[in-house]
């Protein structure tokens, strides 16, 4: 079957301006998907939806021998992915060693799991327990180096990027890290995330 030429342009304009309007899509698409972060994450969904399980634990609370306070009580947390909210027991912001010693003496008097999350990038549920005490190590960030020798002593909420900026300002920078510098040391280290030491690439093997 044969269309007249008339029908055959308007068809081709159509066929033209869908192709043009696709690719204008796409390429806006790509642009958004391959752009840096503009702000936040927005983790404020919840998936799946909560069952009546998920409900927070009732205890009779055992109080603690020192003053001590939990900074946010119940609610839920999530990790960088977005996609494990939990409910929580609660969360107890850790800046020194004594607020270590306090979290865990409650938890084990009221009989709650105990999870320890910086910056929370080791996904799948691994930065904490269901209905558990959360201490969120962000706050325990101090960090003294050594010059002379090159070795840094730091706590385990520092992030590579604080070590860095530190060792920058000595003249030092770090030999061997993750490809990354927004997580934390503590989380570096109990993932196993070691990084590559540039002048052992590539690996041999």
């Amino acid at each position: 079957m044969t269309y007249p030429k008339l029908v055959q342009r308007r068809l081709a304009r159509i066929a033209s301006l869908v192709f043009a309007g696709l690719a204008i899509f796409g390429g806006e698409k790509v642009a958004e998907y391959s752009s840096p972060p503009s702000g936040t994450k927005n983790c404020d969904f919840i998936f799946p939806e909560p069952s009546e399980s998920d409900k927070p634990t009732n205890l009779r609370i055992v109080p603690p021998s020192r003053p001590f306070s939990i900074d946010s009580l119940g609610g839920q947390i999530n990790d960088a992915s977005c996609l494990n909210k939990t409910p929580i027991y609660g969360i107890v912001r850790v800046h020194t060693v004594q607020d270590l010693r306090d979290s865990l003496e409650f938890a084990r008097a009221n009989h709650l799991h105990v999870s320890i999350a910086g910056q929370r990038h080791s996904m799948g549920g691994q930065s904490f327990s269901k209905n558990g005490l959360i201490l969120d190590m962000r706050g325990f960030n101090q960090i003294s180096i050594d010059r002379e020798r090159a070795i840094a002593h730091v706590q385990t909420g520092a992030t590579w990027a604080q070590v860095q900026q530190l060792a920058d300002h000595e003249g030092l920078s770090v030999q061997a890290m993750q490809s990354i510098n927004v997580f934390s040391i503590g989380g570096s280290l109990s993932v196993n995330g070691h990084g590559i030491d540039p002048a052992r690439w590539p690996p041999p093997f």
